[in-house]
């Protein structure tokens, strides 16, 4: 005769959180391709930011994914180096 699992222990499959997760990295995708020089330079200078993690949402995001912030940072700066300091367009673009 089987048993019925106990619901509050039963390991059922994570729908959610896998969407989650799938949400998690288009965000970080996107971003990325926001770097690119072709964007439009209002949103390449809020991508740039984000990467700096200079409002914290990188380190959020990365905690969702399990991803070490500064390993990201350094694969990022690696192919877009400007993102290791700003320039004077992304300064004059800056909104307080």
């Amino acid at each position: 005769m089987a048993s019925v699992p106990d619901p509050q222990t039963a390991c059922f499959p994570l729908i959610h959180a896998d969407a989650a997760l799938d949400l998690a990295r288009a965000v970080l995708a996107q971003a990325l391709t926001d770097l690119k020089p072709s964007a439009d330079p209002y949103v390449r200078a809020s991508a740039l930011r984000f990467w700096r993690n200079e409002r914290g949402s990188l380190a959020w995001w990365c905690g969702l994914l399990d991803l070490d912030v500064q390993q990201v940072q350094a694969h990022v700066a690696r192919r877009y180096p400007e993102v290791l300091a700003p320039r004077q367009l992304e300064l004059d673009l800056e909104v307080a």
